[in-house]
């Protein structure tokens, strides 16, 4: 049985779609080859998992707080693209955006919706 924490995450993660749907096509990504995203703040990967199913190159990290990332490496994008765990094209790390970013050379960092 999924935990209740971990459903009602991913229900924040279905509503989230729409809102998202219009980043993913307003920018050129696929003009970013293999480049790294890293989406700080990014909850359970809503966002990288729209992008990584139409650019198949892109690679992605997932920052946010332990319990946030914890459900989607363990259940939303078991789900929804396990072939991207599987592949390495998804990275989840602990982060608060308060403090300095541990990932340095990404190609694109994006903050949304964290404040």
């Amino acid at each position: 049985m999924v935990p209740l924490t971990s459903m009602v995450s991913h229900a924040f993660y279905i509503a989230s779609l729409e809102k998202e749907l219009t980043i993913a096509v307003d920018f050129p990504w696929a003009s970013l080859g293999n480049s790294l995203v890293v989406d700080v703040g990014g909850g359970v990967g809503g966002f990288p998992l729209q992008l990584s199913r139409t650019y198949p190159d892109l690679r992605f990290e997932v920052q946010d707080r332990g319990p946030v990332i914890k459900q989607g490496l363990e259940h939303v994008w078991p789900k929804e693209n396990p072939d991207a765990l599987k592949d390495g094209r998804i990275k989840f790390t602990e982060h608060s955006f308060f403090e300095k970013n541990p990932t340095e050379g990404a190609d694109i960092y994006i903050l949304r919706l964290v404040l």
